[in-house]
C-alpha cells in the first residue's frame, strides 16, 4: 500500500500536532507524558499495521527475521523521525522548557535545604544520621543538571523509542506469523 510508506510521517504529524495544542495548555510533566504515551501507541499500531500489510500482501516470508525485518520497518522509521522530532522541538521551538524545568526542580532543592522543617523530614525519611547539607545540595543539583541535560534526555527518548518499536514489531511479527496467518 503505498499509503502504508506515509505512515511514519502522519505519527510524526499526530505527535507534532499534540505537542502544538498542548504548548502551554497543560503542564509539562503533563506533555511530555501523554506525547510518550502518544509515541508508543504509534510504534504499536506502526507494527501491528505493518504486519497487516504484509499480510494482506499475500507475499511469503521464509523466516522470522525477514518477516521482523518488514514491520520494524515504519516503527523504526518512525522512531528515527520522532527523535528528530524531540530535537527540534527541544532545541527551538520550546528550547526554554528543559531549562525552566531545571530551574524550578533547582529551587525545589534549594528550598528543602534551606527550611528546616523540610530538611529534617527529608533526613528522616533517609533513615535519620548525619547530613551536610552543602553537600547534598550540590549533588542534588549535579543530578537535576544531569538529568535534564539535552543530550542526555534525547538519547535516551532515541534509545526508548527504538527499544519500544523492536519490541512492538517482534510481538505484531509473532501474532502475524503464529496466530494471524492461520
Amino acid at each position: 500500500m503505498i499509503l502504508w510508506r506515509w505512515a511514519p510521517l502522519i505519527g510524526l504529524l499526530v505527535w507534532g500536532a499534540w505537542k502544538l495544542v498542548g504548548w502551554g495548555a497543560v503542564p509539562w510533566e503533563t506533555s511530555a507524558q501523554v506525547g510518550a504515551l502518544l509515541n508508543l501507541f504509534i510504534l504499536v499500531v506502526l507494527a501491528f499495521g505493518g504486519a497487516w500489510v504484509k499480510l494482506r500482501s499475500g507475499e511469503e516470508f521464509p523466516d522470522f527475521l525477514t518477516a521482523f525485518r518488514e514491520v520494524s520497518k515504519a516503527p523504526l522509521r518512525f522512531a528515527a523521525l520522532a527523535a528528530a522530532g524531540l530535537f527540534v522541538w527541544y532545541g527551538t521551538v520550546a528550547a526554554d522548557g528543559l531549562d525552566a524545568r531545571r530551574e524550578r526542580m533547582k529551587s525545589e532543592a534549594r528550598a528543602l535545604v534551606e527550611d528546616d522543617a523540610q530538611w529534617a523530614a527529608f533526613v528522616e525519611a533517609q533513615g535519620g544520621g548525619e547530613w551536610d547539607r552543602e553537600v547534598a545540595l550540590e549533588q542534588q543539583l549535579a543530578t537535576i543538571d544531569t538529568i535534564f541535560d539535552e543530550r542526555l534526555f534525547l538519547g535516551l527518548s532515541l534509545l526508548g523509542l527504538v527499544i519500544a518499536a523492536v519490541m512492538a514489531s517482534a510481538v505484531a511479527t509473532v501474532l502475524w506469523r503464529t496466530v494471524w496467518s492461520k
